[in-house]
């Protein structure tokens, strides 16, 4: 990595500090995600249990969206939402819901039950059309072709067993047994243009992982996801993204509500301070190639570090992904 480079990502760093410092409503916020996800893991894990989804189906998770009397797991087909599974706090029934908006972008599946309200998961007809509906006929692809190269490098990352994984040491962040994104309150998509900022929806990282750097030592993984490698969406632009998350994860961390989620993450064994954070740009093989492979910048004021690695996929299916890493370098 040439030291312009260096500099750009420097400069990003300390915009992105800059950004947070100056508003500082994440705080609060954050903090109360935490507080929500501790006081009721217990009540997500057991809430979990209730039901099984088989592939090519996936359960996923918001952190904004766990609350003691809203148990919903998102239902999702290639990385695309196509349904919701509520469960209830007392009876702990998990009921199927397609609301009108998966139901229509399911279309392209040809999908064809349309909406489904509130039906037993277990023993409804349409809840068993529906699951051998996915598992059997569904064809196409999502909308955005994005999120299905990022549901299969989630199930990649997954495996346990170092057979035919592409990877070994490293697995995603779930919460309740379900795959999660992790929401920021930065709004990173422009980052390639030089803009970031705060908002209400703010941004998620694509996935959060933990890598094994040897026995009792763990750190931890932004990977930013893109279905294209061109020359106005490039590594070297991408990886941006990545930093601007990863610099969040590191002031979470140092916040007050830091380890409460440190034990959210599974993490919480881990040193307290001058943390390594990988921050990785996951794309094909494509007109550009990255200029950096596991060079290091730091974070001022924290004593934490970036390493910023590359993922290129050679190829993809529904729960498979080869690629080739800087992690190989290593």
């Amino acid at each position: 990595m040439d030291e312009a480079l260096r500099k750009e990502y420097e400069e990003w760093v300390e915009k992105v500090q800059r950004e947070l410092v100056d508003h500082k409503e994440w705080v609060e916020q954050y903090g109360n995600y935490a507080k929500n996800m501790m006081e009721h893991k217990d009540l997500f894990i057991k809430a979990r249990k209730t039901f099984h989804v088989y592939k090519p189906l996936h359960a996923y998770l918001t952190i904004g969206n766990v609350k003691d009397k809203h148990v919903n797991f998102d239902l999702r087909y290639l990385g695309q939402s196509v349904g919701t599974i509520k469960v209830g706090a007392r009876k702990r029934k998990p009921r199927l819901s397609v609301n009108e908006t998966q139901a229509n972008n399911s279309e392209r599946f040809n999908y064809r039950l349309g909406i489904i309200e509130n039906k037993s998961w277990s023993t409804s007809e349409l809840a068993k059309a529906f699951r051998a509906f996915y598992k059997n006929e569904a064809v196409g692809s999502p909308r955005q072709e994005e999120h299905m190269v990022e549901s299969a490098l989630f199930s990649e990352l997954e495996k346990t067993k170092s057979v035919n994984k592409t990877l070994c040491g490293i697995q995603p962040v779930s919460y309740a047994n379900s795959r999660i994104h992790m929401k920021t309150s930065l709004k990173a998509s422009d980052a390639k243009k030089n803009v970031i900022e705060q908002s209400k929806t703010g941004g998620e990282t694509d996935i959060l992982c933990r890598r094994n750097i040897k026995p009792g030592e763990s750190r931890f993984v932004v990977i930013e996801v893109k279905d294209e490698n061109k020359k106005n969406e490039s590594f070297d632009d991408t990886m941006k993204q990545a930093i601007s998350y990863a610099v969040f994860i590191s002031e979470l961390i140092h916040s007050n509500a830091g380890k409460d989620w440190m034990k959210i993450w599974g993490m919480e064994n881990q040193i307290k301070e001058n943390y390594i954070i990988d921050c990785v740009v996951a794309m094909p093989k494509g007109a550009t190639e990255p200029s950096y492979a596991g060079e290091k910048i730091e974070i001022p004021g924290t004593g934490d570090k970036l390493e910023l690695h590359y993922m290129k996929i050679k190829d993809y299916d529904s729960e498979n992904v080869e690629f080739e890493s800087s992690f190989d370098n290593k």
